[in-house]
Parts: structure tokens; C-alpha cells; sequence
């Protein structure tokens, strides 16, 4: 079966739907100044809340700073809570648990990403570009899986190789195997249709979105937590995000680990 994509709640949206809405903005920021300096005059915030206790009952912008708790305490039908804050996670559960269900969030540059965007829904049970991401080190059935994996749900696939600076920083050690040669190996895969270097410039999947327009990021299963926002983001722009079971058998670390035993 085809993932079906919803884009009726397109939770970074921040004034889609709004019509009728009365707004309060939860945050009292920088990223409240943003919003208000674009939407303030089509959507402007009936007041505005923060978890910070010294901005309670002060103003800013003309805009009166509240507790929080005083959203308990209305009508939830007609109200809409947009979340302005770099700290979406923490107050979107905050959100739920007061039992507040129509929230968007408010980020700056995924604002200016939608204006370029006109998500549709998709129409075949596969995806037509899939972006998939990895170091690739010491290659083994795992990394194949991911990849034959990947391949079966889109018709043409991109895999992305870290370099081996940016696979340094990210799990501080480098590569046993250099990155051309890496770059190499995974253009060989007959699952593979294009190999793309990842570096500083594009590991943010975001940026990476904007240069590939992929239709879905695949990952394996052991970054789902980790990247919930990042799915969700994602789904705001008309792309997505799979994950796909974590090979436990074997991967790189356990290969370097035994190595590092043989050699003792």
C-alpha cells in the first residue's frame, strides 16, 4: 500500500485556516517580532503568552504578556495558538497536555519556504524522488538494505555520502574507509541513481530539500524520535519521511570493534 499524505493540517502553515481565527502567540521573542512584522496586521495575536515568569503581565509591541494557563481558560473553537519559538517540541507537549489541539508553529525560514511551495498530494503508491543519507563506512548488508529498501518506494533515488569531515564532526572519528572511495561504492549499487556528496553546505535536510525537491527522506528506524519535527517539517513542504527497521546484525561500529579485537 501507498502512504496517503494529508495536507489539511500543515502544522508549520502558521495563518493557513486562520480565517475567523483568533490568534494568540505563544512566545515573546524575536520570532513574535518576525511574525508580527508579517502576519501582525492580517492576524494580529489577541495577547500573547511565555513560559518566561518575568514577562507576565507586561506588554511588548502593545501586545499584553500572559500566563500561559490563561489559555485553559477559553473557548477552545474559535482560538488558535501559534507557537514562536525555536522550542516548538517542549511547547507543542506542553500544548497537548493543557489539552490544546489547534496549534501551528511560526519558524522564519520555513515561513519563506512555503511561499515557494504548492504541496499536492501524491498519486502513485511510490514516490517519485527518495533521498537517502549515510556514511556509508565499511559497507555491509545493512547499508544494502537501507538502500534496496529506499529504492522500492521511490522511482529514482538519491544517496548522499558524508565527506569524511563532516562524518568527524558528526560522530567524532573519521571514516575507516576514505570518502571517494565510499562516494564510489554506493554509485555502484545498482539500487542507487544518483550519489550526491553531503557536506557542511547541505546536512541540513532542509537545505538539502531545497536544492533536490526529494518526496521523501529515508532513514532507518533508529532516528524516528530524533527527527519527529523533522518529519513534520517536512510533510508542511509536501515531502515526507520513512523509516525503515535498523539492521541490528551487523553495522560499521561492530565491523571496527571486531577489527580492533583481531588486531590485539
Amino acid at each position: 500500500m501507498g502512504t496517503k499524505h494529508n495536507h489539511t493540517d500543515r502544522i508549520f502553515a502558521a495563518v493557513e485556516g486562520s480565517e475567523g481565527k483568533k490568534i494568540v502567540l505563544f512566545g515573546a521573542g524575536k520570532m513574535m517580532e518576525h511574525y508580527l512584522k508579517k502576519y501582525g496586521t492580517d492576524y494580529p495575536p489577541v495577547f500573547v503568552v511565555d513560559n518566561d515568569k518575568s514577562k507576565w503581565n507586561t506588554e511588548k509591541l502593545g501586545f499584553a504578556i500572559k500566563n500561559p494557563r490563561e489559555i485553559c481558560d477559553l473557548d477552545p473553537s474559535p482560538y488558535r495558538v501559534v507557537i514562536c519559538c525555536n522550542a516548538y517540541d517542549e511547547i507543542a507537549n506542553q500544548l497537548r497536555e493543557m489539552g490544546i489541539k489547534d496549534f501551528r508553529i511560526y519558524l522564519r525560514h520555513i515561513d519563506e519556504l512555503l511561499e515557494t511551495v504548492e504541496p499536492v498530494p501524491y498519486k502513485s503508491e511510490k514516490y517519485n524522488i527518495g533521498y537517502v543519507t549515510g556514511v556509508f563506512d565499511m559497507f555491509h548488508i545493512g547499508h544494502l538494505n537501507i538502500l534496496r529498501k529506499s529504492k522500492e518506494r521511490c522511482e529514482y533515488l538519491i544517496a548522499g555520502v558524508l565527506t569524511d569531515e563532516l562524518a568527524e564532526h558528526d560522530k567524532g572519528r573519521r571514516p575507516f574507509i576514505p570518502f571517494d572511495e565510499r562516494l564510489e561504492i554506493v554509485r555502484q549499487i545498482k539500487y542507487v541513481d544518483r550519489v550526491i556528496p553531503v557536506d557542511f553546505n547541505n546536512t541540513n535536510k532542509l537545505e538539502a530539500w531545497k536544492l533536490l525537491r526529494y518526496d521523501c527522506h529515508f532513514s532507518g528506524s533508529d532516528h524516528e524520535e530524533d527527527w519527529y519535527w523533522l518529519k513534520k517539517q517536512l510533510q508542511t513542504l509536501g515531502s515526507n519521511m520513512e523509516f525503515f527497521p535498523y539492521t541490528e546484525t551487523t553495522s560499521s561500529t561492530m565491523l571496527r570493534q571486531m577489527i580492533q579485537k583481531a588486531l590485539i
